[in-house]
């Protein structure tokens, strides 16, 4: 299970193993890409992180979940009268239609049903929903291609928050809220009751503090200005200085002037999560217990200090590895920087189920591939156990010649009648659990559209191998709401195994994989 965060700056990759016990804990990472100049530069410097990061991960065998940095890109909940699944959708766009800064159309959507609720005799849901961007999207996969990999699912970074919090903060019923800072903007979660309750993104980040450490000093030696570099360095070794500290923290600058510099993006930062708490009261929330802070951008010395002190209530830096067993052990991440891989480490705990942005063909697509590799690994052990046993009967068969030669004759008429009665044996033996075959012709009868035909079919162990052919100019489409009307059905688990087009006129060849429901 990897957890890949990739930020502006700064690329977090987190690893774990799932084993009898439980998870553990493999390694956490990280690669600097800095500023650059144009997106195709940054893109070439995210791309060679990301090698460098997998280069030692066997990216075949593990699900690698990819956390999407975009402020466009939300996560939100909403609640909504009970229903029927397949009314969510279309009320869930109604609800969240002005949620998203670009319309929905050019968003990929996707929800999560997190509970239902019952309030005297109403029944309602709780439903998170995630979107971003199609173009962000389609980036990212780009990035990822790249790299040479295949994602298992694209996520926002609040959720990926969201489900750390959930795993490694639920010790306890208070609320707390969970601020994930990255360079350019910063994410605000809160949970209560190891439930999701509040997000929000707020424009105040990692950068505003830097850029605010390049303002022109006035000095007895003349005008100081700070190099970013020089700015990023002093906010994460110099920081907020406590109060009554004025000594030189280089180039002339003391501590004094650094804490004025500073206070100005802090305040605000301090005005919009007051006003973010202000808000989740008036909604009936309750208060906030404590503060906890992620992200590469939350890394200004002193930082957790000032928010305490101008919130009441207790901040500290968040560490996404304190959840594990003897993590007083774990080397690979010191204390000090831990804060940094919230996101990676929750990314990867949410591998395997959940909310995922990636696009229907893209998910199909996935999961032909794993059954590619399960039907090449299940091939290579029948082929193995396949020529085992026939070396062993080559083996039995020779030494029977030798000793029995006087009866071959005999063995050579009673061949025939033997081999049809052990065929119509095993015909028996298979059919026992058949399903009942009138019942399937009169079910693909009723579900095959006038211009799909099937060509042929075969039937094992009650999964059923259908070959067709799509005959539109819009096959794909055909053949998806195909699947559907099966699943509809008798049959269930229907994948697309092979879809080709086909030479020389419209339409496509095809080949389904399904079971058939007895």
């Amino acid at each position: 299970m990897i957890g890949l965060d990739i930020g502006s700056t700064l690329i977090k990759l987190a690893v774990f193993k799932r084993t009898e016990e439980g998870l553990e804990f493999i390694k956490a990472d990280a690669r600097e890409i800095g500023h650059a100049e144009d997106d195709l530069l940054l893109e070439k410097k995210t791309v060679y992180a990301v090698r460098e990061l997998l280069k030692e991960a066997n990216i075949d065998d593990c699900d690698v979940v990819v956390s999407v940095d975009c402020p466009a890109t939300m996560m939100t909940k909403v609640t909504l009268p009970l229903m029927t699944r397949s009314e969510l959708p279309g009320a869930i766009q109604l609800a969240v239609r002005d949620r998203f800064s670009v319309p929905l159309e050019e968003v990929v959507l996707e929800h999560e049903l997190v509970r239902s609720v019952s309030d005297t005799d109403k029944r309602r849901h709780e439903v998170i929903v995630v979107g971003s961007p199609k173009k962000t999207v389609e980036r990212y996969l780009s990035i990822m291609g790249k790299a040479g990999i295949t994602p298992a699912s694209l996520i926002p970074p609040a959720y990926a928050i969201k489900t750390l919090a959930e795993k490694a903060f639920s010790t306890d019923e208070k609320t707390k809220c969970f601020v994930n800072m990255g360079s350019y903007h910063t994410e605000l979660i809160i949970i209560g009751a190891n439930n999701y309750r509040f997000f929000r993104m707020i424009s105040v980040a990692g950068e505003d503090f830097t850029k605010a450490l390049t303002t022109v000093l006035a000095s007895a030696t003349g005008e100081i200005k700070l190099s970013m570099e020089e700015a990023e360095r002093i906010k994460r070794e110099i920081g907020f200085p406590a109060e009554g500290e004025d000594q030189s923290v280089g180039g002339n600058i003391s501590a004094d002037q650094v804490r004025v510099m500073l206070t100005g993006p802090a305040e605000r930062l301090l005005n919009e999560i007051d006003r973010s708490f202000a808000y989740f009261a008036e909604e009936g929330g309750e208060q906030i217990d404590a503060l906890v802070l992620f992200g590469g951008g939350a890394s200004i010395t002193g930082l957790a200090r000032f928010l305490s002190k101008g919130l009441g209530v207790e901040v500290r830096m968040g560490n996404p590895l304190e959840w594990i067993a003897e993590a007083e052990k774990v080397q690979v991440v010191h204390v000090e920087s831990a804060h940094k891989y919230g996101v990676a480490v929750g990314a990867a705990l949410t591998a395997g189920g959940g909310i995922n942005l990636l696009p229907f063909e893209v998910k199909e697509a996935d999961k032909i591939q794993r059954q590619k590799q399960t039907v090449k690994i299940a091939f290579i052990a029948v082929a193995i156990t396949l020529a085992v046993l026939y070396l062993g009967l080559v083996m039995q068969v020779n030494g029977l010649n030798r000793g029995i030669s006087s009866v071959s004759k005999q063995l050579k008429g009673i061949e025939p009648a033997f081999k049809k009665a052990e065929a119509h044996h095993l015909a028996e033996t298979v059919l026992v659990n058949e399903p009942h075959w009138e019942d399937i012709f009169k079910e693909l009868s009723n579900l095959v559209p006038s211009d799909i035909y099937l060509t042929s079919w075969k039937m094992q162990n009650n999964v059923m191998m259908l070959e067709g052919v799509v005959d539109a100019q819009d096959g794909e489409q055909k053949l998806s709401q195909f699947i559907l009307a099966l699943e509809r059905g008798i049959f269930r688990d229907v994948k697309l195994i092979k879809s080709r087009d086909i030479a020389g006129r419209e339409g496509n060849s095809f080949v389904l994989r399904c079971r058939v429901e007895q």
